[in-house]
């Protein structure tokens, strides 16, 4: 304990300090109060005073008053000295009543704020109890227990018990933001920040989401309880498919935020899935494959799923022609082409010319082919060409193994392949895979798998995943902000900036792996240095939204000093 009524320069001085007891380890629940007590029974005569016969600047003698104003500790400290429940139980704040289930509130007019003389009364009570049983159901029900604090007829627990700064602002607020909502890569370059979190997310299958979403559309009496059915990761894929907050720890809180966004939407509002079609391009097919009405095909950014349905056609696929590039048709490659073109002759050899060589006698044979295929399928894309103008070439045989089978089946049902995963694969394990998950050809009169091309097979195989299997959500593009072009504008700013000699100043190089984690202290760069690195941000970066996330920060910054000032 120190004594607050010294000038600051005298108060930490050990020898005008009081060291209570060392603890041996953490104290378990309210055995704490064992330690409490010898304070308590020290400190409560002098709420009315002792008087001292003699002190060294009072030879008359001098009465003495002391109070014990505030406790300054860590969050599970502070919890367990005051007699509050854990910071994870369902009253987790000491200010207000506030549950953790709406932990995502951010309106204070709708807190409703502790009493402290209701608060004694509940904690004399769990006192009171005669039971263990007894004493936790009051824990259980409102959070909290008896503290010997209490004692003191002056003590408020709810008052008395602040936030002090270094774990609510160094290690606390500012610490979070770095790593987690900014997040610090000193081996990238930053970016905004716009793209949601998906870690450990998944993505639904396009029938599990179409069942979902038609349930919310219709709104019926059973729909909380039918959410609440659901696991956490479906419940966030659907606030983030709804464009709802995604960011909250508790299942209860997304099904609440489901429940109001449809209170207040209509039906018309709720996005429609459509049914499956094996004649729509998906979400992830790369490449240059148009529809009939010619328009582009995108991929949306941020994370790999990003649309509700695929992009529908009910007429057959077109394949946009690659553009064309600038290439030396020597007499070799007249000679492939001559050689291709003698649809009664042997077939040319595909496996030694490069790749622009393959495209370019595409690009001469008027063959369709997509600009990301790599040699291989454009051999087969020429083959298939000779194919349908009358040549007889003989049907390569492929090796099936069946244990590279079993690991490709396997690694299609945990993940959702890519375009260019499925194409590295022999026309016979799609084929295998198109069997064994019975995906239909386009029509009953279509021929068999086998002459179905290999672009289709890999097209409809992911169709149907999409369709019937859950995936884990990937971040394509990156979250960080801090990247290592704002890391180095601010390192460089610190080696021009000259420190009073009572701040401590960060290491040079922090933000990276050999550094470590910073102390407390040296969290301090961040209110300390903020101005700075604005004016770094607005140096290096031109996009105004980055620009206005560094002026956040430059706010937050002092907001958490005020906020901090205010719960003192």
């Amino acid at each position: 304990m120190v004594i607050l009524s010294l000038p600051e320069h005298l108060r930490y001085r050990p020898e005008n300090m009081y060291l209570l007891t060392v603890m041996t380890g953490k104290p378990s629940q309210h055995h704490i109060n064992f330690t409490l007590r010898k304070l308590v029974k020290q400190l409560l005569p002098f709420w009315e005073g002792v008087f001292y016969v003699r002190t060294a600047r009072y030879f008359l003698g001098r009465r003495v008053f002391i109070a014990l104003i505030p406790a300054v500790c860590d969050t599970e400290g502070a919890h367990q000295l005051s007699g509050f429940a854990s910071h994870s139980h369902t009253y987790f704040c000491r200010r207000c009543l506030l549950q953790i289930g709406d932990i995502h509130n951010l309106v204070p007019q709708t807190w409703i704020m502790r009493d402290p003389a209701q608060h004694r009364q509940l904690a004399l009570k769990w006192k009171e109890a005669s039971t263990e049983e007894e004493r936790q159901k009051i824990y259980d029900e409102f959070g909290i227990r008896w503290s010997e604090l209490l004692e003191l007829p002056y003590w408020d627990p709810v008052l008395f018990t602040i936030i002090d700064d270094m774990h609510f602002a160094q290690l606390g607020l500012f610490e979070t933001h770095l790593r987690d909502v900014w997040q610090i890569d000193h081996e990238k370059s930053g970016g905004d920040g716009l793209y949601p979190e998906v870690k450990d997310q998944q993505k639904l299958s396009k029938a599990s989401l179409r069942n979902l979403l038609n349930e919310i559309r219709e709104n019926q009496t059973s729909l909380q309880k039918r959410l609440q059915e659901q696991k956490k990761k479906t419940l966030w894929y659907i606030c983030f498919k709804l464009g709802l907050r995604t960011g909250v720890r508790k299942k209860k809180s997304l099904v609440d935020q489901i429940l109001t966004w449809r209170s207040s939407s209509g039906p018309a509002n709720v996005p429609q899935v459509p049914p499956l079609n094996y004649n729509d391009i998906p979400d992830a097919w790369e490449g240059d494959v148009l529809m009939d009405n010619d328009s582009d095909v995108v991929s949306d950014s941020g994370v790999s799923d990003a649309s509700f349905g695929s992009r529908a056609s009910s007429a057959p696929l077109v394949m946009r022609p690659a553009p064309s590039f600038a290439f030396n048709r020597d007499s070799a490659f007249e000679k492939l082409k001559s050689k291709t073109l003698d649809f009664a002759g042997k077939p040319p050899s595909l496996s030694k010319p490069n790749l622009r060589t393959l495209k370019a006698l595409c690009q001469d044979l008027g063959i369709h082919y997509n600009s990301v295929d790599s040699k291989r399928i454009l051999a087969a894309r020429i083959l298939d060409y000779r194919k349908e103008n009358g040549s007889n070439d003989p049907v390569p045989v492929s090796k099936f193994d069946p244990l590279v089978y079993d690991k490709i089946k396997a690694k299609f049902e945990v993940e959702e392949p890519s375009r260019h995963t499925l194409m590295s694969y022999e026309h016979t394990y799609l084929e295998s895979l198109s069997i064994d998950y019975k995906v239909p050809p386009f029509d009953t009169s279509d021929p068999p798998h086998s002459t179905v091309t290999k672009d289709d097979l890999g097209r409809r195989l992911l169709l149907w995943r999409q369709e019937h299997r859950d995936t884990p959500l990937k971040q394509t593009l990156p979250r960080h902000v801090i990247g290592r072009d704002l890391l180095e504008e601010i390192w460089a700013d610190m080696k021009r900036t000259i420190l009073p000699t009572w701040i401590q100043s960060p290491p040079p190089n922090w933000g990276t792996p050999a550094q470590g984690k910073l102390s407390a202290e040296e969290y301090k760069v961040g209110m300390h240095g903020a101005p700075q690195y604005l004016n770094a941000s607005t140096t290096l970066y031109k996009n105004s939204m980055q620009i206005n996330t560094w002026v956040i920060f430059v706010f937050f910054i002092i907001g958490e000093c005020l906020v901090t000032i205010h719960f003192r």
